[in-house]
């Protein structure tokens, strides 16, 4: 079976949804469906938050979460068509069989919203796939006379309405490492609390 281009959850995804594990079937269902009101309007829910969190003797922030997280996870399997039966594909969640098949129904029965959600939003490329290799010229008419090594790179990305592409560029070191430290730059900034915060919010 092959995989499914669902892409690199966030971090906290695991997290997020570990309380989920202790709901009931009840309480389930109604995380769902305010998971799908929640990417229907984007508007925050509060109210329930509070009631939630009231109702389970838990914190809003734990509800909150959870119902975020469970908005993630329905609107990745729109996204690329995925079945019922592999909502959860490539995430741990060790959830009882009455919690994951109330899971699978719900996310059965919202399919249709959860598509007329995704054609709303733009499509943004994936990747799939990354090789490069360490190229050196040590002979040739037009060689330096100090060997320059450079990095050859091939990125695939694919998107769910368009066939997969191939991109190719190369880098010599200074420039590879300018590359390398605006990478890092940028998973720094992913992993910080301002940039979780809005992953929950996504």
């Amino acid at each position: 079976m092959a995989p499914l281009p669902f892409g690199t959850p966030a971090p906290t995804l695991s997290e997020d949804l570990a309380f989920v594990c202790s709901l009931s079937k009840e309480h389930l269902l109604e995380f769902c469906a305010a998971a799908v009101s929640l990417l229907r309007t984007a508007a925050p829910l509060p109210k329930m938050y509070a009631n939630a969190a009231k109702l389970l003797a838990v914190e809003p922030q734990a509800v909150e979460h959870s119902v975020h997280a469970l908005g993630f996870l329905l609107q990745r399997a729109a996204t690329v068509g995925a079945p019922a039966s592999r909502l959860l594909e490539g995430i741990d969640l060790p959830l009882s069989d009455e919690l994951l098949q109330s899971l699978r129904e719900f996310y059965e029965s919202a399919q249709p919203e959860l598509n007329e959600i995704v054609q709303r939003q733009p499509s943004l490329p994936q990747l799939q796939r990354f090789d490069w290799r360490l190229q050196v010229q040590l002979a040739g008419r037009y060689a330096s006379p100090a060997p320059m090594p450079f990095v050859l790179m091939r990125l695939g990305v694919s998107a769910p309405a368009n066939e997969p592409t191939e991109h190719l560029f190369q880098a010599d070191l200074p420039n590879l490492r300018r590359l390398s430290a605006e990478l890092e730059a940028a998973v720094r900034e992913e992993r910080s609390t301002h940039s979780r915060r809005i992953q929950r919010r996504m």
